[in-house]
Formats: structure tokens, sequence, C-alpha cells
């Protein structure tokens, strides 16, 4: 038995990666269908009359989210400088991954206190 080829493997996924697209494309148009019926229903998008507790709960987890980061930013740039000064050999590789999950927290903080 040989092995296919990387074109001969590209013409064999072709198929399948058509389907998905249009798949993709239908999901894409029927979505507008349920935000009809969202709205339909009486959704609005605003918060009702008697939900202050609601954003009152919101609030407090927003201050608590940013404490959290502050708390946690500091400390793993203080470990990382520690791990500098101490020469370790792969601390500059903990230092780039410490960077990009503060990037990542710093992103998606908003979306989900919100």
């Amino acid at each position: 038995m040989t092995r296919p080829t990387p074109p001969t493997l590209a013409r064999a996924y072709l198929p399948i990666l058509a389907a998905l697209g249009i798949t993709a494309v239908l999901l894409l148009t029927l979505h507008g269908a349920s935000i009809d019926a969202l709205s339909g229903s009486g959704v609005t998008g605003k918060m009702p009359k008697d939900a202050g507790s609601i954003a009152k709960i919101l609030d407090a987890l927003n201050e608590n989210m940013i404490w959290l980061i502050v708390t946690c930013v500091s400390t793993a740039i203080t470990l990382g400088g520690v791990l500098m000064a101490l020469g370790h050999s792969r601390a500059q590789d903990h230092l780039i991954r410490i960077g990009g999950g503060i990037g990542v927290a710093l992103f998606l903080a908003p979306a989900i206190v919100a």
C-alpha cells in the first residue's frame, strides 16, 4: 500500500472543506432567525427595572477582578525577575510566557466581567 502524496491528500480533503464551508455559511445566515425570535419574545437587551442588585454584583465582580489581575501580574513579574537575578537558564522563556498570559488575561477580563 502506498502512502498518498500531498496533492492527492489535498484533493481528498477538498470535499470535506467545501461541506464545512457551506455549513458555516448556512449557520451564519440562519443565525438572524434566532435573534428575531428573541426580540419577538420580549428580550430587549436592557436590564429590567428591579435589577439593581445584579448591577451591584457585577460592579463588585469588576472591582475584585481588577485587584486579582494586579496581584497576579505583580507576583508573576517579581518571580520572573528573581529567576533572572538567580541566573536561571530559561528565565526569559518564562517571562515571555508570563507576558503572553497577562496579555490574554487583560484581553479576556472585560468579556468575563460583562
